[in-house]
C-alpha cells in the first residue's frame, strides 16, 4: 500500500516543476531566454536596456496623472496529463485575473507601428494580478488535489515582469497590445490533500506552482467607442494546455 501512495503522490509532482526550469513560453518564443532569467535573475530586455528598480519607480511616479484606460483581463488554462489508460492522470486548471490602470508613456521603450498614422503607448501602473490554481493528480493509490491563489500588485511587481505589457493606441482607433508575464514571476504555493485508500492527509501539505504565466500575447483591433474589447480566436495552445483570454479596458481620459 506504501508502494500505490508514493504513486500517487510522484503523479502530483509531477504537475508542478523547479524554478528555474519550468516557464511558460514567451511571448516572443524566449523560453531559454525565461529559464535564463529564472537562472540568473537579470531582467530580460526587448532589445533596449532594462529600467532600473530607481528608474522605473520615477517613471511611473511622473506618469501616473496621465491615465488613459482601466479595465481588466481574464485567462484560463485547462490541460490533461496523459495516463488513463494506465490508471493515473492529473488535470490542471488556472485562472488568472487582472486589473489594469493604463498610463500614457511619454518615454515608450518600443517604436510606433502604425505607418500612416500617430499612436500613443500606455502601460500599467497600477492594479494587480490574481493568479488561482486547482490541480488533480489520481492513480490506483489514491488522489491528491493543490488549490493555491495569490495576488500580485502591479506597483510591487519588478520592471522585467512588466515589460511584456504594453497598449498602442492609433488616432484612428486601432489598437495592438501585448499581454505576456512569465511564470517566474507568478510563483503561487498551494496546499496539497491527499486521499489514499487506507487512510487520508487532511492537514495538507505547501506545494510550489511555478508554471503559471500570461500567455494571451499580442493582440490587435479596434475601439468601440471608447472600449478596448476582446478575446483570444482561438484559444492559444502550448503542448496539452489550451489558454483562453479575454480583455476589456475603457478610457478613462
Amino acid at each position: 500500500m506504501k508502494r500505490l501512495e508514493r504513486v500517487a503522490l510522484l503523479i502530483a509532482a509531477a504537475v508542478s516543476v523547479g524554478p528555474s526550469r519550468a516557464q511558460t513560453p514567451s511571448l516572443d518564443g524566449g523560453a531559454a531566454l525565461a529559464s535564463s532569467q529564472a537562472a540568473t535573475n537579470v531582467p530580460l530586455s526587448l532589445g533596449v536596456v532594462a529600467l532600473s528598480n530607481a528608474g522605473a519607480a520615477t517613471r511611473k511616479s511622473d506618469l501616473r496623472a496621465a491615465v488613459g484606460f482601466e479595465g481588466a483581463f481574464t485567462q484560463t488554462r485547462q490541460g490533461a496529463a496523459a495516463g488513463e489508460r494506465y490508471g493515473y492522470g492529473a488535470n490542471a486548471d488556472h485562472e488568472i485575473t487582472g486589473r489594469l490602470v493604463w498610463t500614457l508613456d511619454q518615454r515608450p521603450a518600443h517604436p510606433k507601428t502604425f505607418a500612416d498614422v500617430d499612436s500613443q503607448f500606455y502601460v500599467p501602473t497600477d492594479g494587480e494580478i490574481k493568479v488561482d490554481v486547482k490541480i488533480q493528480a489520481r492513480s490506483e493509490g489514491g488522489t491528491c488535489i493543490r488549490n493555491g491563489s495569490k495576488t500580485f500588485a502591479i506597483r510591487d511587481l519588478p520592471p522585467a515582469a512588466l515589460q511584456n505589457l504594453y497598449l498602442e493606441v492609433a488616432a484612428d482607433g486601432r489598437y495592438k497590445m501585448r499581454l505576456g508575464m512569465i511564470s517566474y514571476f507568478l510563483q503561487v504555493e498551494a496546499v496539497q490533500r491527499c486521499t489514499f485508500r487506507v487512510r487520508s492527509d487532511t492537514r495538507g501539505n505547501a506545494v510550489p506552482i511555478n508554471d503559471v504565466g500570461v500567455v494571451i500575447g499580442p493582440q490587435q483591433g479596434v475601439m468601440t467607442g471608447d472600449v478596448i474589447a476582446g478575446a483570444t480566436q482561438p484559444a492559444v495552445v502550448y503542448g496539452v494546455h489550451s489558454y483562453d483570454g479575454r480583455w476589456e479596458f475603457k478610457r478613462v481620459d
